[in-house]
């Protein structure tokens, strides 16, 4: 008789990695395949689309797989927009131009 495998790790992290890619798909089929920032701060959009927490999945992590906490952003914008270190009022002003302030 096999002894029952046990789950570990790498399994867990492959289902996250799995689930977050179907959150991701989803945020871009519900809000479109675009950049929600082009032309916000100055900058152009660069690199594949990426889906965008609003709320950090760490900081609110029951939020993390909810269509409504993403919204589909280009790497150039994730990247430096986002989380490279502008003010939180200024990134909190394009996220509810983006998005509509209801949704923050």
């Amino acid at each position: 008789m096999k002894p029952l495998r046990r789950t570990g790790k790498s399994d867990r992290a492959k289902t996250i990695r799995a689930l977050d890619a179907l959150w991701g798909q989803t945020v871009y089929a519900t809000y479109g395949h675009v950049c929600k920032f082009r032309g916000v701060g100055g900058m152009r959009c660069g690199g594949p689309l990426q889906a965008h927490h609003i709320f950090g999945k760490g900081a609110f992590p029951r939020l993390r797989y909810t269509i409504e906490n993403g919204l589909p952003i280009c790497a150039a914008h994730h990247r430096f927009a986002l989380h490279g270190g502008y003010p939180a009022s200024v990134v909190s002003g394009w996220l509810a131009n983006a998005c509509g302030a209801e949704r923050l």
